[in-house]
């Protein structure tokens, strides 16, 4: 049943049940003013009802607290992880004055007196007696370190006799002359002057490279 309708039928059971209301009268000669009279005050008590059903909408949802979206106020702190560092690469450890990365080149940067990267340096972190880093320091545990062309450890390039990979001791595995892992091995493929791979060859391209100890071999 619609709006219309209704009213309508609200008007007829007035019109038929009360009979002596003067209202009632009136509306009976006059059925289409009556009609008028109750249609707009139908809509006016409609509207006022639907304004004030907006209104209490409106305050409800003004009212009422939204949601906030969820924001954590606390910081996250990164985690320091141990990890190897990457090594930094010292050159290549031959005789051949020619080759741009070897370390007696006195022009390249690996074997300049001058070069922060040179273990010749007097002065800098590889090359310094006092430096906990340098081959030149008779009682560093720290210094840099050959690898052969295919990844093969050869042990710590150092002046220190006493540590068990260092290429100066005599007694170890990276510095005796019988030992095929040895720079001092004359008959070895690292140490011998005829060899491609030998740190003694002046013609060698492909001997070994030396790295910082602050990291492990990358295959570089």
């Amino acid at each position: 049943m619609t709006f219309n309708k209704l009213i309508v039928f609200l008007l007829v059971i007035s019109l038929t049940t009360m009979e002596g209301c003067g209202f009632c009268r009136y509306a009976k000669q006059h059925p289409y003013k009556t009609f008028g009279i109750v249609a707009l005050a139908s809509l006016g008590i409609a509207g006022a009802a639907l304004a004030g059903a907006a209104a209490g909408t409106t305050y409800y949802q003004n009212s009422y607290p939204q949601p906030v979206r969820y924001q954590p106020s606390y910081s996250v702190q990164s985690t320091q992880y141990s990890q190897p560092a990457h090594p930094v690469f010292l050159g290549k450890f031959n005789s051949n004055p020619y080759d741009p990365d070897s370390v007696n080149n006195p022009y390249g940067v690996y074997g300049s007196k001058y070069s922060y990267q040179s273990i010749n340096n007097p002065y800098g972190p590889y090359g310094s007696r006092f430096s906990s880093e340098s081959v030149n320091n008779p009682y560093a545990t720290n210094t840099p370190v050959l690898y052969s062309n295919d990844g093969v450890y050869l042990g710590k390039l150092s002046s220190n006799r006493f540590d068990p990979d260092s290429v100066s001791n005599p007694y170890s595995i990276y510095g005796s002359r019988f030992s095929s892992q040895s720079i001092n091995n004359p008959y070895g493929i690292y140490g011998s002057r005829y060899s491609p791979q030998g740190v003694t060859n002046p013609y060698a391209t492909n001997s070994p490279g030396i790295y910082s100890s602050d990291g492990k071999y990358l295959g570089e």
